[in-house]
């Protein structure tokens, strides 16, 4: 499988991009399976990378996920993520809200 290399440049070789904002939060209390994350980055296109902080894997999580609104994503899980298993990050372009 070929490997995708993105780089976040606020220059762009001269050329003004788009600066990517983000927000990151940990999840997991042992019961819980929906988590409503607020991350106020007012887009519905949002990228959510879950990592586990007991063995560094990433999405590799049995979970839903449902943009509620702009700043809100839902993440139902299947089981309920241990006490602070997972850690969430959402990034999104800024001016870019859909």
């Amino acid at each position: 499988m070929p490997k995708v290399c993105i780089e976040f440049d606020e220059n762009g070789g001269g050329t003004p991009t788009p600066s990517v904002r983000h927000y990151a939060t940990t999840l997991g209390d042992g019961t819980t399976t929906t988590f409503n994350v607020e991350h106020n980055l007012d887009s519905r296109d949002v990228f959510l990378n879950l990592r586990n902080l007991n063995n560094g894997e990433v999405n590799r999580f049995p979970v839903t996920v449902r943009s509620l609104d702009a700043d809100t994503s839902v993440l139902t899980f299947t089981t309920a993520p241990a006490q602070g298993a997972v850690r969430l990050t959402a990034m999104a372009l800024a001016g870019q809200s859909l």
